[in-house]
């Protein structure tokens, strides 16, 4: 399931710790929600929500850069995961990284924190 990063975004300020399905909202059109409320296309294994060994997890993410579906990076010998989020450590996923800071150049900005709403 594809969510609009315009419209979906994690809940808390800048990034911290991942968190448990049960534990994750969204900020989806202005309102707080349960992730399963929000993503009504994925069950993200909910049978498993009160397992903290098999439920999933969440991890917040600070977007640096954003491209129209249509403009999405899709070439033979990149690496492919269904996770959101791996750590490429494997030396064919070196091919893929330079590959992507390429494409990204602003891959190690790092941006100022979010001002919390009062």
């Amino acid at each position: 399931m594809v969510l609009d990063e315009n419209q979906v975004t994690p809940a808390r300020d800048g990034l911290g710790d991942p968190a448990a399905l049960h534990d994750s909202a969204l900020l989806a059109l202005g309102l707080v929600t349960n992730i399963l409320e929000a993503a009504k296309g994925g069950t993200y294994h909910s049978e498993f929500i009160n397992d903290p060994e098999r439920c999933e997890y969440f991890v917040p993410v600070q977007w640096l850069q954003t491209v129209p579906l249509e403009k999405a990076i899709q070439e033979i010998g990149l690496f492919g995961n269904q996770n959101s989020v791996c750590k490429p450590t494997a030396p064919k996923w070196r091919s893929t990284v330079e590959r992507l800071k390429a494409k990204f150049p602003a891959f190690d900005k790092v941006l100022p924190p979010t001002p919390k709403s009062t």
